[in-house]
């Protein structure tokens, strides 16, 4: 929690409280002597300080990204009246990756994509990953 002081001046001041940083309570631990049991605690704790600083950071990347990134226009022809008429527009995947590839790559985020297929081969899952530079990741996952 941060502690709030006031200076001799009478100016208010904001202390922010030291962070422990794990590595450091690891190598104190080691140093006095603690078992394997107890190291191994340490480094759980560590690993889950690390994904928790990657996912913070992945949601600040995913919130700059949305607020940068342009629209998407549709400009591909998709359903047909009989007549030939455009009911309908959609934007081609290859259109979206040429405009969003350098707001993605500012914001240290990538795209990549994975599929299962059934084993009768007559349903398949499409799963869009986007992943940040620290590691944290997420998936969609469309059927």
């Amino acid at each position: 929690m941060n502690q709030v002081v006031k200076k001799e001046d009478g100016a208010v001041a904001l202390i922010e409280p030291h962070a422990i940083d794990p590595l450091e309570l690891i190598a104190s631990a080691s140093e006095r002597g603690a078992n394997a049991d107890e190291l191994q605690k340490l480094v759980d704790l560590f690993e889950r300080v690390q994904m928790m600083k990657a996912e913070k950071e992945f949601n600040k990347a995913l919130l700059k990204f949305q607020t940068i990134s342009p629209v998407i226009y549709k400009t591909k022809d998709g359903s047909k009246t009989k007549s030939g008429n455009v009911i309908s527009k959609f934007a081609a995947y290859e259109d979206i990756l040429l405009q969003i590839q350098p707001y993605l790559n500012d914001c240290g985020l990538h795209i990549s994509f994975d599929q299962d297929v059934s084993q009768n081969k007559t349903e398949f899952k499409v799963h869009c990953i986007v992943t940040h530079v620290d590691g944290h990741s997420k998936t969609n996952t469309q059927q």
